[in-house]
């Protein structure tokens, strides 16, 4: 007894290419968004603008997702100033500054860092990793 079978072989390997961008990109954004919301829960809240302020972006090409803020000061709440600086601040005591926003000359010994970005990010990967995985699964 013999089979004749006829087959053919479609290449699809640009449509799963493309399908597993689109996955991952969404699952970038919804990591974005967890991010967001971790950091706006531990950020300091005074105003509630440092707050209001964090974003998030998604950079299709990277493929990457980034975290924070456009204001002045976000990077020195996150990581301290003057003498409690995380990235090497003035050893001095005290200094005076000029407020941007308000012209006020105002005096400073430093201030300690309170990150709310760092935190947000390191503390929840395990959380990152399970959206990425079921973003590939197809799974929402």
């Amino acid at each position: 007894m013999s089979f004749n079978v006829e087959f053919q072989i479609t290449d699809m390997r640009e449509e799963v290419k493309r399908a597993a961008k689109t996955q991952l990109l969404q699952g970038l954004t919804r990591c974005g968004m967890k991010m967001r919301e971790f950091a706006q829960g531990k950020v300091p809240k005074r105003t509630g603008e440092l707050e209001r302020s964090i974003g998030y972006a998604v950079d299709p090409d990277d493929m990457s997702v980034s975290v924070g803020s456009n204001l002045e000061y976000a990077t020195y709440v996150e990581l301290g100033t003057g003498k409690y600086s995380e990235v090497g601040g003035k050893p001095v005591s005290r200094w005076t500054y000029k407020d941007p926003a308000t012209g006020e000359t105002r005096i400073s010994g430093g201030q300690h860092p309170q990150p709310y970005i760092r935190p947000a990010v390191k503390d929840h990967i395990g959380t990152f990793k399970n959206i990425l995985i079921n973003a590939l699964k197809g799974n929402d």
